[in-house]
């Protein structure tokens, strides 16, 4: 959907990366393990919300998200079809 940049590696680099420089090792292991966390704990709270708190938490969180995708896309993103997100929004913008 928008341009991005992809750093890729391999094993060979990776190993090679870490033999130099042995914290880089234990920083990216603790930033893995922290991004698998969060993750994790995000996955959580979707799979317990509402759609309406879904897109109040996306709202919140990625503002910018809301006006950038196609609202079919965020729809799906949500689990709700693109009708049922026009009549969410309308519900949101009048209690707003």
């Amino acid at each position: 959907m928008e341009d991005s940049i992809i750093l890729m590696s391999n094993d060979a680099i990776q190993k090679n990366s870490f033999k130099k420089f042995p914290r880089l090792e234990s920083l990216c292991r603790i930033f893995s393990e922290q991004q698998l966390a969060k993750n994790q704990a995000s996955f959580d709270h979707f799979k317990t919300s509402s759609p309406e708190e879904r897109y109040l938490h996306l709202q919140n969180t990625r503002p910018d998200l809301i006006q950038r995708i196609p609202q079919y896309q965020l729809a799906s993103y949500l689990g709700i079809t693109p009708q049922s997100l026009s009549r969410l929004r309308s519900r949101v913008a009048g209690k707003g």
